[in-house]
């Protein structure tokens, strides 16, 4: 009977141990799958639907296709000068230190601007879903946390099987799950 005692009393002090601990500094910049390089810094990006996008000439498609998942405003070509007043989001071409792959992409998340940098599109759009990604999982999706992403992907081949000999989906479906699929980077349905 005193084992039994002991044994209770030792499962209920690990069950509220985490939370009488002090509060931990929670991790806001949380991906999936986890990028290479995160380095969170204070402060956070004001993103609305008035959040210009500025683009390389090489990277307009992209641009658009950003502009159009996340309901920003059309992208302007980065060619003169940008609206320093206005938080922006930037996608520039720019070779990586890390070439092993054309997926290759780094985000610079300051308070008053967001930097992607890719070699290729290929990059820019991974880089743009990483950052849809990371506003999407914000409690207040406003605020995009500060810090630096670098990524680049461990596998050539990642993919997603979907058996439709046994099983019909209908087109909506298909076109939510290959949107899913971009969003955590998936390459191959």
């Amino acid at each position: 009977m005193k084992k039994i005692v002991q044994c209770v009393i030792l499962l209920f002090i690990l069950c509220i141990s985490p939370f009488a601990s002090p509060a931990q500094d929670i991790q806001r910049i949380n991906l999936v799958p986890q990028p290479k390089v995160v380095v969170e810094q204070k402060g956070s990006f004001l993103w609305t639907n008035k959040t210009p996008v500025y683009a390389d000439a090489v990277f307009s498609k992209v641009a658009q296709l950003f502009s159009e998942q996340s309901g920003l405003a059309a992208p302007v070509p980065l060619t003169g000068k940008m609206n320093t007043g206005i938080p922006a989001i930037v996608l520039r071409r720019q070779k990586l230190a890390d070439t092993s792959s054309a997926e290759a992409y780094k985000i610079v998340i300051k308070p008053k601007q967001v930097d992607i940098f890719a070699a290729t599109e290929q990059g820019a759009i991974k880089a743009i879903f990483t950052l849809m990604q990371l506003r999407l999982l914000q409690t207040e999706q406003t605020l995009v946390p500060c810090g630096e992403i670098a990524d680049a992907p461990r596998f050539g081949y990642r993919g997603l099987h979907l058996d439709v000999s046994r099983n019909f989906f209908p087109i909506p479906f298909l076109e939510k799950l290959i949107d899913m699929m971009a969003l955590y980077k998936l390459n191959t349905f």
